[in-house]
């Protein structure tokens, strides 16, 4: 059985939403912290569901009941949320002290605050838009951790926002998002469902829903078994949300495992 620590949406946000607080700047630092749980929602969420182990500790019904929970917690206002948190890592993150062929005799001199200060009215006098010196004044405050490019920008943050999760291939809506998250809270369930029956274990007396048996009935995969259940839910067909799925976290690796645009 394929298992993992956290969910790859779990991942992928947190390693988003680190990006907009103090933390490790070494290589050894971040990949300690990279997998620290993200919280859903508007709010911290307070139902323990950490790690796959705890997980699967949980009886089939009462982990229902918890991810039914989880999956409420999914509002719209989060996952604009997660859009800004990509848009902070996208746009707001571009090495400003440490420009591209700088040696260490420049980054040296750079310590020193009163040469960075020249340094910075130096490029905001030379920036070209003001667009770009807005966008490199919320990229100084948010290393700074004055306060967040979204709070100097307002409104104008929102074509960046737009923009977070925008490639070749097009760009995700908030719909994808919410469509493939729900998706992403239910494969554990799947996991150990398909698990059991392949143990040819007796899924009701397990405590498995009904319904989650039927939807998982001749899958193999527990995306498949996901989007089987929770496409009536949603009012969109399963083949749809599987794409949505595969769009959602194969765009979400490719933007994280990229480097931030430069100003």
């Amino acid at each position: 059985m394929h298992t993992k620590a956290v969910s790859d949406a779990v991942r992928a946000a947190n390693q988003a939403d680190a990006q907009l607080f103090t933390g490790p700047r070494t290589e050894k630092g971040k990949s300690t912290t990279r997998d620290n749980a993200l919280r859903h929602g508007n709010s911290a969420r307070k139902t323990k569901l950490d790690t796959h182990a705890e997980r699967n500790e949980i009886p089939p019904k009462e982990l229902h009941m918890r991810l039914l929970q989880l999956e409420q917690q999914l509002s719209k206002g989060a996952f604009k949320r997660l859009q800004a948190l990509f848009a902070n890592h996208r746009f707001f993150s571009y090495p400003l002290f440490d420009p591209p062929g700088a040696n260490d005799e420049s980054r040296k001199l750079l310590s020193d605050p009163g040469v960075k200060y020249d340094f910075l009215l130096q490029r905001l006098r030379n920036c070209r838009s003001r667009e770009v010196r807005l966008r490199m004044l919320a990229t100084w405050l948010r290393l700074e951790g004055a306060c967040r490019p979204e709070d100097l920008l307002g409104d104008e943050f929102s074509r960046y926002r737009a923009r977070a999760l925008r490639g070749t291939r097009g760009s995700l809506a908030l719909t994808d998002l919410r469509q493939a998250f729900i998706i992403d809270n239910w494969t554990l369930y799947f996991e150990q469902l398909l698990l059991a029956r392949r143990n040819r274990l007796n899924l009701r007396q397990l405590g498995f829903e009904g319904g989650a048996i039927q939807a998982a009935d001749k899958k193999r995969s527990v995306v498949a078994a996901a989007c089987e259940y929770v496409c009536s839910q949603l009012g969109v067909d399963a083949p749809t949300l599987a794409n949505a799925y595969s769009r959602v976290f194969s765009k979400l690796k490719k933007t994280m495992s990229s480097q931030p645009a430069d100003a």
